[in-house]
């Protein structure tokens, strides 16, 4: 299970994220199934440990700038 901590710091790190590259970055997976339960008062949100996210080939050439990253993995 996810602590409120591990949530806080994925959730920080989307928002990081969404902000450096506004134009670029679509949110999928735990955190997007998260925010969508969140609108859903008949549904359970529960933290997720991790965040996938689809980014544009702009986005994509700039975070490959910042972060060490490839087609397969996640940024580290």
């Amino acid at each position: 299970m996810t602590t409120e901590e591990q949530w806080l710091r994925v959730w920080a790190t989307v928002c990081d994220l969404a902000e450096s590259y506004p134009d670029d970055l679509v949110v999928i997976g735990g955190v997007a199934v998260y925010l969508y339960s969140r609108s859903r008062p008949t549904l359970a949100a529960e933290y997720t440990h991790d965040a996938d996210f689809y980014v544009g080939e702009p986005g994509w050439l700039s975070l490959q700038d910042d972060f060490a990253v490839d087609h397969e993995s996640k940024a580290v």
